[in-house]
């Protein structure tokens, strides 16, 4: 039989989870009693439950790499639009000059508005990405684990 490479290493994530990037399972996990190869605590199962493990942390990792960077644009609509402002306020001085050159009464000139409030769709997206923020790490340190 030849000889397999043997990775008992743990690989830390970015949220700091960590996974099994064993090689050969193997070395791993001992082999099953005859006839008992498909028995709930068979080492098929056991590869299969580490598959899934690596697979469901590296599915979290760019999951939340995605909602990092929605969050970003999210939080982004919170805050007034400066290059609009400026361009309405801009706009309107051009208009003020104008109105000054050709003797028309200031008061007439329409004001840009300056004031912001978000929209209320924009504050419950922002709530609901941060509450998933502070809830989907807790949820992936648990990991789906059955095993108590």
């Amino acid at each position: 039989m030849e000889s397999r490479e043997f990775c008992a290493e743990r690989v830390a994530t970015r949220s700091g989870l960590a996974v099994d990037e064993l090689c050969d399972y193997e070395q791993k996990y001992a082999p099953d009693e005859e006839h008992k190869e498909m028995s709930p605590n068979a080492r098929v199962w056991k590869v299969y439950l580490d598959e899934c493990r690596k697979f469901d942390t590296r599915r979290f990792e760019e999951w939340r790499d995605g909602l990092d960077v929605f969050v970003v644009f999210a939080f982004q609509r919170l805050r007034p639009d400066h290059h609009s402002m400026t361009s309405a306020l801009l706009a309107e001085m051009v208009e003020i000059e104008r109105a000054i050159a050709d003797g028309t009464p200031v008061e007439e000139i329409a004001h840009t508005i300056t004031d912001f409030t978000p929209k209320t769709s924009d504050l419950w997206v922002n709530g609901l990405c941060f509450s998933s923020q502070a809830a989907f790490p807790q949820l992936a340190e648990d990991g789906g684990d059955d095993s108590g």
